[in-house]
Order: structure tokens, then C-alpha cells, then sequence
């Protein structure tokens, strides 16, 4: 029990449950995004945020809900990605019961090879297959 201002407050710790819950399978860097396909054990809210890049990017959270199987996201960033970078992301759910680590290597493709995977994953975030 703690007490501030006169007043009671039970503090209860949230724990997670460490495990394969969440992984990501592939990973593709567009011009200021990265376009993720993360296996998902279980169906909940989520949040993908990042752990370990480089210092001159900054890369947004993701918020949205998962179900099981594969899910495709967008996580946006402000930097440049020049050559092969590795960056780490935390994958939890939101209600505290999940919690997964992946780490990514990331290198920007060129040329034809970049519009037909940005065709690809573009088809994949709107219809989610």
C-alpha cells in the first residue's frame, strides 16, 4: 500500500509472459517507412515499437490489433537508411499479457526491384493477405 497526498493506492506490477508470441518475418524499407510481416500467436491489441536503431532515425510506434497468423504493418520513419542497418522491435499487447523481441536487417532496394515489392506490399496492407 502506498500512501501520497493522504490518499491509498494499491500498486499492482504488470506482468508480461516472455515468449515466441510475436515475430517478424520480413522486413522492407521504403523511402519513410518499413513495411513488416509479423507471425502473431494470438489475437490482441498491439503495440511494435522500436528498441535498437541507429541514432540518426526516428521511427514511430504502431498501435493497431493483430490476429493470428500473419499480419502486415507500416511503421513510419524520418532519416535515411543507407546501406544494410539492423533495428530491433518490441512487440506487447496492450492488456499486459504479451511480450515479444525481434531484431531486422533492413537494406533499401533499387530500381525495378523496389516498385514491385512497394506494388506488392501496397496490396497486402489494404487487403490484408
Amino acid at each position: 500500500m502506498l500512501r501520497i497526498f493522504e490518499k491509498s493506492l494499491d500498486v499492482k506490477e504488470k506482468s508480461f509472459q516472455k515468449g515466441d508470441w510475436f515475430s517478424i518475418m520480413k522486413a522492407r524499407v521504403y523511402s519513410n517507412f518499413i513495411s513488416l510481416e509479423i507471425l502473431s500467436n494470438v489475437s490482441s491489441d498491439v503495440v511494435v515499437m522500436p528498441l535498437y536503431y541507429p541514432e540518426n532515425l526516428i521511427i514511430e510506434n504502431y498501435e493497431g490489433r493483430f490476429k493470428t497468423g500473419k499480419n502486415y504493418i507500416r511503421v513510419n520513419f524520418e532519416g535515411e537508411i543507407m546501406g544494410e542497418r539492423k533495428i530491433s522491435f518490441v512487440i506487447a499487447s496492450t492488456d499486459g499479457k504479451y511480450i515479444s523481441a525481434s531484431e531486422v536487417r533492413l537494406e533499401r532496394k533499387q530500381g525495378i526491384e523496389y516498385w514491385l515489392f512497394y506494388i506488392y506490399d501496397t496490396i497486402r496492407w489494404n487487403f490484408n493477405i
